[in-house]
């Protein structure tokens, strides 16, 4: 059944002579708008008292749930950088680890092995395709299971302005078709690259052969993993091949590859490989250090004007990286390493050796170091940081100082999987791809534009952006995304929630921290968000 038809054949559509008493704009019908949808619906069919809810979903991509990311007819070698085990579009309902399995409610591990009739490796990382297959099949599971009190409608359309009109807010759509709504939720998530003619996605259509012909050099801006996804989108989307071997992938030419691939990138420092959790050597040893890590982040007591990052938060993380290499019986420094980590821009040599490194790391062939244990102190401390410096804990001017370390450690903690480094790596060793950065400017070069627009950098007709303009949204003091409560409501310059909307996602980043995630457990906004719309339902009748 398609997305339209599962919307039409809810229990009381929009279109029926039983008005809603409320109407609700989802703008963003990727996954969180999934997660925020099936937060509303939870919270609907739990409380019958609420008002009768009509929500329309706008989202021109053509897979709900997914959107565009995630979307599944993408080519399979486009793969996460998240592990299977860590992706379920569920909220737990308890505190237990290990609840009981609820078979309406799958994980993607669950939907793999009902789907499959073979169970999927807990530490793989699946092409993006197959997440999307799952996100779209949780997305038609909440639309199946609607409550009678909320009805669906899904609008194929682009919203263009959104701007208040009284006690409403009115939205325009690239058709021009105007609409009304009590309450406007915006999880618009990746905006600023898609109207870049140089971009990288849909890499089918932007990265064919008729647009970077076979034997050109292609100039890449940018050195991370949309770099990556369109490496390999130019060597194995053309019919290449990796074969493993003991110690990485050997690439065989198809004969369609570019020349080179030459990516650009003003620090030239890399992303390091992802360790694998089964392979890596002597994980397990280090588990002891990382709780009470979190709990001294999770004890510190918030100075009024936020923490000081440099001096509150960042020695703690040093620290429980210091005690990982100690329990390794390793002797190195780790901020010595991170001081000579961004003491400058890169060489060729440098980069390509700190991938070869991270990589035989990441595979449990070479003893973790110090690149290692601040990775991992990152990833195992990353929900405490999140919590306390989302929504104001930092101090204003401590931002420049966070927002370097963050930079640096997305590289470090936050990279490719290790099979993605790997092949990466038998492209150089093939001669295709080329960390020189030299290139001779001529007809045979093709330029791309592999940088993924920053929170504040979106559209200038966009929503965001005219919300912005018109200043009834702004963005948190010394950080780049939109000030917003604990439920996502924007923030006016006295600090006071706007009634009726919402933003979620990206456009928040800073203020709400680590927004690129399918996590269900790092953040709570999608369901302090529905019990905010419940409560303005009941107050507003």
């Amino acid at each position: 059944m398609s997305s339209a038809e599962l919307a039409s054949s809810v229990k009381t559509p929009c279109s029926s002579g039983h008005a809603p008493q409320r109407s609700l704009a989802i703008v963003g019908g990727g996954p969180r708008g999934l997660y925020c949808l099936e937060s509303l619906a939870r919270l609907a069919r739990e409380r019958a008292s609420l008002p009768r809810l009509c929500i329309t979903i706008f989202e021109p991509a053509p897979t709900l749930g997914a959107g565009t990311v995630y979307e599944p007819t993408q080519p399979h070698y486009l793969r996460m950088n998240f592990a299977a085990k860590h992706i379920n579009a569920w909220p737990p309902m308890s505190s237990a680890a290990d609840e009981v399995s609820d078979p309406a409610r799958p994980s993607l591990l669950q939907w793999l092995a009902t789907r499959n009739g073979t169970r999927t490796d807990r530490n793989a990382t699946l092409p993006r395709a197959v997440v999307g297959d799952y996100l779209h099949d949780c997305y038609q599971r909440v639309a199946r299971s609607l409550p009678a009190n909320i009805a669906l409608r899904i609008e194929r359309v682009r919203v263009n302005s959104l701007r208040r009109r009284g006690m409403t807010w009115e939205l325009t759509t690239d058709r021009q078709t105007v609409h009304r709504f009590d309450e406007v939720l915006l999880t618009v998530g990746h905006q600023g690259w898609r109207d870049d003619p140089d971009r990288i996605y849909p890499v089918t259509t932007q990265l064919s052969q008729q647009r970077v012909p076979p034997a050109a050099t292609v100039v890449v801006r940018g050195f991370a993993l949309t770099w990556i996804d369109a490496t390999l989108s130019l060597t194995e989307g053309r019919g290449g091949r990796f074969y493993p071997r003991s110690a990485g992938f050997r690439y065989e030419r198809s004969g369609a590859e570019p020349a080179r691939i030459v990516p650009t990138s003003r620090s030239f420092r890399p992303l390091l490989a992802k360790p694998d959790d089964g392979k890596t050597l002597h994980l397990q040893t280090c588990h002891s250090i990382w709780r009470p890590a979190r709990q001294w982040i999770d004890s510190l007591v918030k100075p009024k004007s936020g923490f000081d990052f440099m001096y509150s938060l960042w020695p703690i993380v040093l620290n429980a990286a210091s005690q990982a290499l100690e329990h390794l019986d390793a002797a190195d420094d780790v901020e010595g390493w991170m001081h000579n980590w961004v003491s400058g821009p890169m060489s060729a040599a440098e980069a390509e050796s700190q991938m070869r490194t991270s990589f035989a790391v990441a595979q449990g062939q070479l003893r973790p170091g110090p690149a290692w244990a601040l990775g991992e102190s990152w990833r195992q401390l990353y929900p405490s940081l999140v919590n306390r410096i989302s929504h104001g804990g930092l101090a204003a001017e401590s931002w420049p100082a966070f927002r370097l370390v963050a930079r640096e450690l997305e590289r470090i903690a936050f990279g490719p999987p290790a099979d993605n480094l790997g092949r990466i790596l038998a492209l150089i060793d093939a001669g295709i791809v080329d960390l020189s950065g030299t290139y001779s400017d001529s007809a045979e070069v093709r330029r791309l534009n592999a940088v993924i627009a920053a929170p504040d950098d979106s559209p200038k007709h966009s929503p965001i952006e005219q919300l912005l303009q018109q200043g009834v949204i702004h963005r948190i003091p010394g950080g780049q995304g939109i000030d917003v409560d604990r439920c996502g409501r924007p923030l006016d310059r006295d600090g006071r929630p706007i009634d009726g909307l919402a933003i979620l996602g990206r456009p928040t980043e800073d203020c709400i921290l680590g927004n690129d995630t399918l996590s269900r457990t790092l953040h709570q906004h999608p369901e302090r968000w529905a019990t905010s719309v419940a409560r303005r339902l009941l107050t507003s009748r």
